[in-house]
């Protein structure tokens, strides 16, 4: 792909993306938890370049490159049409590209920022769990997989899902008032983009809210609170039962949830 001018805000990206992890306090201070994380920033971000500028990395075609295209198209028409699956993270696109100008680089760029805020989750996820040894590995073998350095350097939408997963795991875990409230919200955001992953985010969320309720409800549960979750999970799994009809567009959300999108 040829070099537009709007890649100087893939580029701008590229010192966030590695600015961004100091923000937190456990890797600003632990200097091999630090040069881990930027070491599988850094084999992200050689992969971005090599695929903007020279050759397309394994997984760079297919449907990240069909991403950006549309994208690109979209932004250029100007109509977007914000809907749950592929749809939603093409118009996101193109609403970058429609604010920062069509770059294949800052698209991809979008994506190795959603991997560096998992890093931080991960790392915070780490010391709510008690692991403070062996941190630097864990992000090398998070971060290094062949797998996860190609696909989560393009324009695909699996970064975002995984760091919103993440994030509803982090939530949940975290003893803090609204901390479950978060938490939906993140499973929620992780389903918005793909359809399968919204009917997951049901099943997610009452796993997620039996554990909570078990691990801060005290020693003895109270039958209204246990009542109230039961209750919850029915509607939950009502919804997950009728999703593929209902939630975004009948026969369209079928056929979706078969493609994979």
């Amino acid at each position: 792909m040829k070099r537009v001018p709007s890649d100087w805000a893939g580029w701008l990206l590229i010192v966030v993306s590695f600015g961004a992890v100091l923000l937190n306090r456990s890797i600003r201070s632990d200097r091999r938890l630090l040069w881990a994380v930027w070491v599988t920033l850094a084999a992200r971000q050689a992969a971005a370049l090599l695929n903007a500028y020279g050759h397309p990395v394994p997984g760079a075609d297919g449907d990240a490159l069909d991403f950006h295209r549309t994208a690109v198209e979209k932004a250029a028409q100007g109509r977007l049409h914000f809907a749950v699956g592929s749809y939603f993270y093409e118009n996101l696109l193109a609403v970058v590209y429609r604010l920062w100008g069509p770059s294949h680089l800052l698209g991809q760029e979008l994506s190795i920022l959603a991997y560096a805020a998992s890093c931080i989750i991960l790392v915070e996820l780490s010391a709510l769990l008690g692991v403070t040894a062996g941190r630097a590995g864990l992000v090398l073998l998070f971060g290094l997989l062949p797998a996860a350095v190609f696909v989560g350097s393009t324009t695909l939408r699996e970064p975002f899902e995984v760091l919103f997963f993440m994030l509803a795991v982090y939530w949940a875990m975290k003893p803090v008032r609204g901390g479950f409230l978060l938490s939906v919200l993140s499973a929620l955001g992780m389903g918005i983009w793909q359809h399968g992953l919204l009917v997951y985010a049901l099943f997610l969320i009452a796993a997620l809210g039996w554990w909570r309720l078990r691990r801060f409800g005290g020693p003895r549960l109270s039958r209204r609170r246990v009542l109230a979750f039961l209750a919850g999970v029915t509607v939950m799994l009502g919804l997950a039962a009728v999703a593929p009809r209902s939630l975004v567009g009948g026969s369209d959300t079928l056929m979706a949830l078969r493609d994979g999108d």
